[in-house]
């Protein structure tokens, strides 16, 4: 088997792309820092997405707000009544490409299908 070694640079690598990792790759990118998102699969939202588990639990605020109203926006957001904003279910196929689009917007590199190993950092960064 042949290992192939990828040196990548970066001001903050985020490794998985599950709704907290791309909250935080989101966040990152968006404060101008040069951002890496490793997954291990071959797309974005953990558990949410290619679990089926889709529904935004807790406080519905930051990054998370707006994957929700994007997701509404399109159709893809399903609420118990217009007004209840306890537990909203969403499409977990579409879910994937929002997430990705959301990352990709803000600058943020992703990269799929890959294994993180080790990292070399200057002084304490």
């Amino acid at each position: 088997m042949q290992t192939i070694i990828n040196k990548l640079y970066c001001d903050v690598a985020v490794i998985g792309g599950g709704t907290a990792g791309c909250s935080a790759a989101i966040s990152a990118s968006r404060n101008g820092m040069k951002t890496i998102l490793l997954e291990k699969g071959t797309s974005l939202g953990g558990l949410a997405t290619n679990g089926f588990v889709p529904q935004v639990a807790g406080m519905i605020e930051g990054n998370s707000k707006e994957f929700v109203t994007r997701l509404e926006k399109q159709g893809y957001l399903r609420r118990r009544s217009p007004t209840d904003d306890h537990n909203p279910t969403f499409d977990p196929v579409y879910a994937k490409f929002a997430l990705e689009q959301m990352v990709m917007e803000h600058g943020c590199r992703i990269i799929y299908d890959t294994t993180f190993i080790d990292i070399d950092m200057e002084g304490n960064r």
